[in-house]
């Protein structure tokens, strides 16, 4: 498929295979985090004076040795007020004077006179904080090892609109637009990668329900249809679990066979773990699910697990990051979000009417 697509090589990173590469990292890395577990302050401070003394004298020395023996009788008590982080009136730059002599002053002046616009990277997209799971179990297999397990960030796109009229017709329509950024372990599934996937196609209800909008609960499509894939590195994994589900792959090889494109590969999503494959970083892969849904994917970053992340396992996959969408409102009240759409209807002012 590169002779296809292979353009998108330039902005791609060599093949890496995800496990092996982090597993040598992480013997690099893990015995300098287990030496500083294993020594305290105290031992480092030792280290540094080049002395061996013991916990009492120790503790002897940082009584002496603290900062409220510096204080005198009379004198002002420490003011232990806190300044809010977000004070604009810290940031205002009007009554800075030509006669300051702080570079630092000067700088922050120039700059805010400056007109210059700075593009940052993620500025269009919004973190998602996350609460600390603080119940753990007691048993350890349910939670990430520092330095050792993986993360891995892989960016979502809206559905693929690969018309090739349209994108001549509709270019900004036709460009790919982030939906959310996914982190999870490598030590987690495809099949988990794809029940974290939230899609407007899945949540449709396949049956007509017009005659009677209130009617009690339907199934959605994601219940009905269940079949879909990842197109990782010329490699189909379909979803198996339900013996039910369709293999969307096997038309596609087919046709690929005549065109003599490939050699492709098929595999079960529920079999492989993220850290057992071997991808290029930024190159876009593809997620096909109700029939015709597509959305582009990226393995867009990897890194091992750091002892502040939230290591409680059953908190992963999670969305890290998302890209804020413009909604739809009712026409009649332009306040509250569209729940109904009608067409050719004689008592409404426009067609499609968003109600």
């Amino acid at each position: 498929m590169d002779s296809v697509y292979g353009h998108y090589n330039q902005n791609a990173s060599e093949k890496i295979n995800i496990k092996e590469y982090f597993s040598k990292y992480s013997n690099i890395i893990k015995p300098c985090y287990l030496g500083c577990l294993a020594s305290t302050i105290d031992q480092s401070i030792l280290k540094i004076m080049k002395n061996d003394l013991g916990s009492e004298e120790m503790d002897l020395l940082s009584e002496y040795c603290s900062e409220e023996n510096l204080t005198v009788p009379g004198e002002i008590p420490r003011m232990k007020e806190n300044l809010p982080i977000k004070n604009r009136d810290l940031r205002k730059v009007s009554m800075i004077t030509e006669d300051i002599n702080l570079e630092t002053i000067r700088q922050l002046k120039k700059r805010k006179e400056s007109k210059d616009q700075y593009h940052f990277k993620f500025t269009s997209e919004l973190f998602i904080k996350y609460g600390k799971i603080n119940k753990y179990n007691e048993s350890t297999i349910d939670l990430a090892v520092p330095y050792e397990d993986i993360f891995i960030d892989i960016r979502i796109y809206e559905p693929f609109m690969h018309s090739s009229n349209q994108m001549k017709s509709n270019y900004r329509k036709a460009r790919p637009t982030l939906k959310y950024v996914i982190t999870m372990l490598g030590k987690q599934t495809l099949a988990e990668l794809r029940d974290k996937i939230k899609c407007l196609s899945d949540l449709t209800i396949p049956v007509e329900t017009s005659d009677n909008p209130n009617q009690s609960f339907q199934p959605m499509a994601k219940d009905v249809y269940k079949s879909g894939f990842f197109y990782i590195e010329d490699t189909f994994y379909n979803d198996f679990r339900d013996p039910a589900n369709i293999n969307y792959s096997e038309v596609i090889v087919e046709w690929a066979k005549i065109k003599q494109l490939g050699p492709f590969h098929t595999d079960s999503m529920e079999k492989v773990t993220i850290d057992s494959l071997s991808v290029r970083f930024g190159y876009p892969w593809v997620y096909q699910h109700q029939g015709f849904c597509e959305h582009l994917i990226i393995f867009s970053d990897a890194r091992l697990v750091q002892p502040y992340d939230e290591l409680h396992i059953s908190a992963y996959p999670r969305i890290q990051r998302i890209r804020p969408q413009r909604a739809n409102y009712c026409f009649m009240c332009g306040i509250l979000p569209v729940r109904w759409i009608t067409t050719d209807h004689d008592r409404v002012p426009h067609n499609p009417c968003f109600f």
